[in-house]
């Protein structure tokens, strides 16, 4: 199965995952491996994006082209294809850690680590 879309500033996404039927609480499938043909999507540094997880990874169209993709993992939880300007920050960041979202008053604090064990600055949130 495949969707894809833009956000308000045109910038394409294509999700994809593998059809499958799992019993509640069942273990995921292992993951095949697909190649993928992306037509017209304006998408010229990919990244594959877990939705799951939130990781990000950089990749690299197949030699010669600029619309293919080859050795995607697919399962049947939702991958998707975006470029690296679709998130809006100059680099990528990496996936955090230890992830907590804690009530204090009528904001929710954040706090995080990245990789390292570096503890980010919290972030209120309303």
């Amino acid at each position: 199965m495949r969707y894809g879309f833009r956000n308000r500033n045109g910038k394409a996404i294509v999700a994809y995952w593998l059809a499958a039927h799992r019993s509640p609480g069942g273990s995921a499938l292992s993951p095949a491996y697909a190649t993928l043909l992306l037509k017209n999507t304006g998408i010229a540094h990919p990244v594959l994006v877990d939705v799951t997880t939130g990781e990000l990874k950089p990749l690299r169209w197949k030699a010669g082209t600029e619309n293919t993709l080859e050795a995607l993992p697919v399962t049947d939880e939702v991958m998707a294809i975006t470029d690296e300007t679709y998130f809006d920050w100059p680099v990528l960041p990496e996936v955090p850690s230890s992830l907590q979202a804690k009530i204090v008053l009528d904001s929710v604090k954040v706090i995080w680590q990245g990789h390292g064990g570096v503890v980010l600055k919290p972030r209120l949130t309303r």
